[in-house]
C-alpha cells in the first residue's frame, strides 16, 4: 500500500491550486438565489396559511405549509444540484440538470397525488399555495440571476 492511500484527500482548493471561475460563479448564483427568496418564500407562506386559514380552517392552513415545504423542497433541491454540478464538465452539468429536472417532477407528482385524498388538508388551498409559491420561487431566482454578475455571451452586439 503506498503513502498516497493514507493521506486524506482535501476537496479544498489550496493557493497553488487552479480557481474553476466557471463552479464559483455558478455557487455564487446559487447564494445570490437562496438569499434572494428566503423573505419572499416566507411572506408567501404565511399569508397563504393565513387565507387558507380564513377559507377552511385548520386543513387551509395544513394546506398552505404543506404546499410552501413541498416547493421549498424542490428549488432547494436545485441550488444544491447547482452547487454539487458547479465544477464538473459542461455535458454532465446537463444531464445532471435533466436528471434532477425529472427527478423534482416525479417527487412533486407523487407528493401531490398522496395528499389528494387527505382530509387534514384542504385541496384547493395547497394548489393555489403550490402555484404561488413556484411563482415566488421563480421570481426571486430571476431577479437574483439579473442582479448577480454572471458573464455572459450575448451574439450580435
Amino acid at each position: 500500500m503506498s503513502d498516497d492511500a493514507d493521506t486524506p484527500v482535501d476537496d479544498k482548493p489550496t493557493d497553488d491550486a487552479p480557481v474553476n471561475e466557471h463552479a464559483r460563479v455558478v455557487r455564487a448564483l446559487a447564494d445570490a438565489m437562496l438569499r434572494m427568496s428566503v423573505l419572499p418564500v416566507a411572506i408567501t407562506v404565511v399569508v397563504a396559511a393565513i387565507a387558507g386559514y380564513f377559507a377552511a380552517g385548520v386543513p387551509g392552513v395544513a394546506g398552505a405549509v404543506t404546499a410552501g415545504m413541498v416547493a421549498s423542497g424542490a428549488s432547494l433541491f436545485t441550488l444544491w444540484l447547482m452547487h454539487r454540478t458547479a465544477g464538473m464538465a459542461s455535458m454532465f452539468v446537463l444531464g445532471a440538470s435533466m436528471g434532477g429536472f425529472l427527478i423534482k417532477m416525479f417527487a412533486l407528482l407523487v407528493t401531490m397525488m398522496a395528499l389528494r385524498g387527505v382530509e387534514a388538508v384542504d385541496a384547493m388551498t395547497l394548489a393555489l399555495t403550490f402555484i404561488a409559491m413556484v411563482l415566488v420561487w421563480a421570481t426571486s431566482e430571476a431577479v437574483a440571476f439579473r442582479r448577480t454578475k454572471v458573464p455572459t455571451i450575448v451574439p450580435g452586439r
